[in-house]
C-alpha cells in the first residue's frame, strides 16, 4: 500500500545542435542555446490520461516562441507557449489517451522542447509513464489517498491527504502517527481534511477520528461511539448499521473504577476470536476503548459496541472479510454519514502539486481563479520564506511575492493571498519555489509548477 509511488525525474539538461536554414542562412556549427535544466514536475498521476504534467525550462529566446512536444508519436504536441522576457519557460500539458497516442504504452515518457527562433531543440527530458492512475501516493510530508473520496476507485483523482505539518502553533504528525497505529488495516483511509474541534486538531477516517492532542505529543481517538450515543443515534445505529445497543447504566452500579474496567473487558470473553483481535493491538483500551454492550449475534456476524469502535466477526464471506475474520466497523464513515464532521472537512480535496520541500494544495491544477485568490501549500525552506510568481499566457509575471511559512525548519503552512490583473481569459501558471541558502539561486528541486485560468 505504502511503495513509493513517487515517479523519478531523469533530468536532460543539455542541449543537441541543431543547423537549419532560417531567414536565408544556417546556424553557425559552433552555435548553442545554453539549457542548465529542464525540470519536469508531475504528481504521482500524470501518466493517466486525462491528468496534467508541468514543464519548466530556461535557456530559450527571450519572448520567443516555443513548443513542447512528445518525442513518440512523431511528435504529438503537447504545448505551444512563449518564453518571458528572460528566456524561460513553464507550462502544463493534459497526457492524452492511448488512442491519440498509441506509442505511450511503455513506462517511459520523453517530452522536446523545440526554439522556434532559431531552431534549437532540446535532448528529450524523461519522466515514468503508468497506463493506470495510483489510488494513494507519496507526497512532500505525507500521503494522499482517493479511496474514500466518493467516485468509484480510480475513476477522479480527489481524495485526502494525511500529513506531518504545522497550521497554528503546533507540529501534528498525522501520518507518522497513522503508521504507527495501524495504518488502513486498523484505522481506514481518510474520510476528511483536516478540521478543529474542541479546539484540538482533528481528521477522520473510516475507522476512527484522530485528535492532536500537543501536551501529549500523539493522537487520542475520540469515543465516536460515545458521542454518537450522547447525540442520539443508538436506534440508526442498531437499524442500519446492526450496531449493538450499549449497556444499561446499571451494569455499573456500585463497582470501583478498576471493576468496571474488570468486568467489561470480561465481555469480551464471549467471543474468543473477537477477544483475541481486541488483545492483539498495543495498548487496546487506548486504541478501541472500553466494551460498552454484550457479544451480539447478527446472524451473519457477531459484533460489540467499545467507546471508539465496533468489531464484527463475520461467519460468511462478504467483500471486505473472509469467514471467521474480525474486522474494525466503519465508525468514522458513519460520524461523517450523521452529519459529526463539519460541512467543509468532507469534500475531497484536489490532488498536490509537489517538489521536494515544497507541496501546493491550492488552485488545483487547471481550475479557474479570479484575483484575488489564495495559495494554500506546506514548506520546509530556509528561513521559512516561500517566494511565488504567477504567468499570463504570454510567460509575462503579473504578480509577485513572498512569504513566510509557519516554521522554517519543519513543514509547515502558508497561505498567502495574491491579487493580478488580466482584460480576458487566459492559461497562466503559477510558480512556487524558494531560494537556496548556499547559491542564493532558485532550488529546481523545490520548484512547483500549476497551471490555472486566469478570469478577469
Amino acid at each position: 500500500m505504502f511503495d513509493k509511488r513517487m515517479f523519478s525525474l531523469a533530468i536532460t539538461v543539455l542541449l543537441t545542435l541543431v543547423s537549419l536554414t532560417l531567414l536565408g542562412g544556417a546556424l553557425p556549427a559552433t552555435a548553442q542555446i545554453q539549457l542548465p535544466k529542464v525540470a519536469i514536475t508531475t504528481f504521482p498521476a500524470a501518466g493517466q490520461a486525462g491528468f496534467p504534467v508541468s514543464f519548466f525550462g530556461v535557456g530559450f529566446t527571450p519572448n520567443g516562441r516555443v513548443s513542447v512536444a512528445f518525442a513518440l508519436g512523431a511528435g504529438l504536441p503537447a504545448a505551444e507557449i512563449t518564453a518571458n522576457g528572460i528566456g524561460q519557460i513553464s507550462g502544463s500539458f493534459v497526457m492524452p489517451s492511448a488512442s491519440a497516442l498509441p506509442a505511450l504504452t511503455g513506462n517511459t515518457v520523453d517530452i522536446f522542447a523545440v526554439d522556434r527562433t532559431n531552431g534549437a531543440r532540446t535532448l528529450p527530458a524523461h519522466f515514468e509513464f503508468s497506463p493506470t492512475a495510483p489510488l494513494d501516493y507519496d507526497f512532500s510530508n505525507g500521503h494522499f489517498f482517493t479511496q474514500a473520496n466518493g467516485f468509484a476507485l480510480g475513476a477522479h483523482p480527489n481524495g485526502f491527504g494525511v500529513t506531518n505539518e504545522q497550521r497554528f502553533s503546533v507540529f501534528v504528525r498525522f501520518f507518522d502517527e497513522f503508521l504507527r497505529l495501524g495504518s488502513v488495516p486498523l484505522i481506514g483511509f481518510p474520510v476528511s481534511q483536516r478540521f478543529v474541534l474542541d479546539g484540538f486538531e482533528t481528521q477522520a477516517f473510516q475507522k476512527a477520528i484522530f485528535q492532536w492532542r500537543p501536551e501529549r505529543d500523539e493522537v487520542f481517538f475520540i469515543n465516536v461511539l460515545d458521542v454518537l450515543h450522547d447525540r442520539g443515534f443508538d436506534d440508526f445505529l442498531f437499524v442500519v448499521r446492526s450496531v449493538p445497543r450499549p449497556l444499561d447504566p446499571s451494569f455499573d452500579a456500585g463497582k470501583t473504577p478498576q471493576q468496571v474496567v474488570a468486568d467489561r473487558l470480561a465481555l469480551l470473553n464471549a467471543n474468543p476470536a473477537i477477544r483475541d483481535f481486541y488483545f492483539s493491538v498495543d495498548n487496546p483500551t487506548f486504541r478501541f476503548g472500553l466494551p460498552t454492550s454484550r457479544v451480539v449475534d447478527n446472524g451473519n456476524h457477531f459484533a460489540i459496541r467499545l467507546q471508539r469502535a465496533v468489531l464484527q466477526q463475520w461467519k460468511v464471506d462478504v467483500p471486505w472479510a473472509r469467514a471467521g475474520q474480525v474486522v474494525v466497523a466503519n465508525g468514522g464513515d458513519i460520524a461523517k454519514e450523521v452529519g459529526l464532521l463539519p460541512n467543509f472537512a468532507e469534500p475531497p480535496q484536489g490532488p498536490p502539486v509537489f517538489g521536494q520541500n515544497i507541496v501546493v494544495f491550492s488552485p488545483t491544477p487547471l481550475t479557474g481563479v479570479r484575483s484575488p485568490f489564495q495559495i494554500v501549500g506546506d514548506a520546509r525552506v530556509f528561513e521559512a520564506v516561500v517566494n511565488f510568481d504567477l504567468l499570463d499566457a504570454r510567460g509575462n509575471v503579473i504578480a509577485s511575492g513572498n512569504t513566510l511559512a509557519r516554521n522554517g525548519t519543519l513543514f509547515a503552512r502558508f497561505d498567502p493571498q495574491v491579487a493580478f490583473v488580466v482584460t480576458s481569459p487566459q492559461d497562466g501558471i503559477l510558480r512556487v519555489f524558494n531560494f537556496s541558502a548556499a547559491t542564493g539561486e532558485v532550488e529546481a528541486r523545490n520548484v512547483v509548477n500549476v497551471r490555472v485560468t486566469l478570469s478577469p
